[in-house]
């Protein structure tokens, strides 16, 4: 609550007309040239109206690499509990920017092939056409998104080789390779491969070539970790606690990320500036979008690439069927990120992660206080 009244305190110093800590998420009226927790936490509450979520943690980066983080709302809304900067959210669809990175590292030591068919460790994955792994990190498999198939029951527990023989019965919706479609299924036979390939689950796997080595301490793995305490519920429109809609066992590698926006921000750090993290060849297969030319608007391996105000961004945002959800856009050529995690059932959670953005661009490297 503190923070809160020190937000409402400063913003009516600074900025014109005495602005509290509400508006309606947009560039206007934005604290330029504050410190950078200011303006992070000023995203936070400024957004959190407008994008419907019970409370949300946004994080912010600058050219100069200085990271600014601020929250708002409700980490609980049955207890009233506050949501705090580090608070840990369900990623949702963003959980395919760790399965991404730990696969395309693979392909750089050799112990993946882009064009191995999935079936031949995956016999869940055998379709009329054969799947490449390439067709899966580019969601371009054709495979219908399991989350969306009425008769799987997402609340109770079944096995990621279930549900994808489930989503494998209803066929193909496109010959893979032909389009683009997003779909949970692809990444969910991904993290069945990379256990079959080094013979661990996927939880363990995630950790031994990603979390723990790169520092990502604040990142769990849904249905393998004990949960963190600083988790938020999940809640929808209402701020209903709905966590229980999605059964952890039914995550996998496509939705099972639980992390906070500065392992988020880190991990995209690594992603998209690291030369040592990843190959050039691989860098470049991760953020080109198959049947394009770099720079066009489409889909690489998890990212999204895309234009904000005439300016080439990669992002990817989405929903967990239990209440929350991610977004994250990143400018390449400025190396400025916005993160937003959210628990609730916004309208648009890239809204928040690109006002972020456009923060980072206008903040300054002034120490902070």
């Amino acid at each position: 609550m503190m923070t809160r009244w020190l937000c409402i305190a400063l913003l009516a110093l600074v900025l014109p007309g005495g602005a509290g800590c509400v508006g309606d998420c947009k560039l206007a009226g934005s604290p330029a040239g504050q410190p950078l927790n200011f303006m992070a936490q000023y995203a936070a509450d400024v957004c959190l109206g407008p994008s419907g979520a019970t409370g949300l943690a946004v994080a912010i980066t600058t050219p100069e690499g200085l990271l600014g983080v601020g929250s708002a709302g409700l980490a609980d809304a049955d207890t009233g509990a506050e949501l705090a900067f580090n608070s840990a959210f369900r990623l949702g669809p963003v959980s395919e920017l760790f399965a991404s990175a730990l696969i395309v590292r693979m392909v750089d030591d050799g112990r993946i092939d882009l064009d191995s068919q999935v079936a031949t460790r995956v016999p869940e994955a055998a379709t009329e056409e054969p799947l490449a792994i390439r067709h899966l990190l580019a969601h371009r498999s054709g495979l219908k998104d399991y989350t969306a198939i009425a008769s799987i029951d997402l609340t109770v527990g079944s096995t990621p080789a279930g549900l994808l023989t489930a989503a494998v019965a209803k066929g193909l919706q496109f010959t893979p390779g032909d389009k683009h479609a997003l779909s949970a299924t692809n990444y969910l036979a991904l993290g069945l491969y990379v256990e079959d390939l080094l013979g661990m689950p996927w939880g363990q796997a995630l950790h031994q070539e990603l979390l723990d080595p790169f520092g990502l301490g604040a990142t769990f793995v849904d249905g393998y970790d004990a949960l963190p305490d600083t988790l938020a519920k999940g809640h929808n429109a209402n701020g209903k606690d709905i966590t229980d809609r999605m059964h952890p066992d039914n995550t996998g590698a496509a939705l099972g990320v639980i992390s906070n926006t500065t392992d988020v921000e880190r991990l995209l750090r690594l992603l998209f500036e690291d030369d040592t993290f990843l190959s050039e060849a691989s860098r470049l297969e991760l953020r080109f979008p198959a049947e394009a030319s770099a720079g066009d608007p489409g889909f690489g391996f998890g990212v999204q690439i895309d234009h904000l105000d005439g300016e080439e961004v990669w992002q990817r945002s989405g929903a967990h069927p239990g209440g929350y959800s991610a977004a994250v856009t990143f400018r390449p050529d400025l190396g400025v990120a916005g993160v937003a995690l959210l628990t609730g059932k916004p309208s648009s959670p890239a809204m928040v992660s690109e006002l972020a953005l456009a923060y980072g661009l206008q903040a300054t490297d002034q120490p902070e206080e």
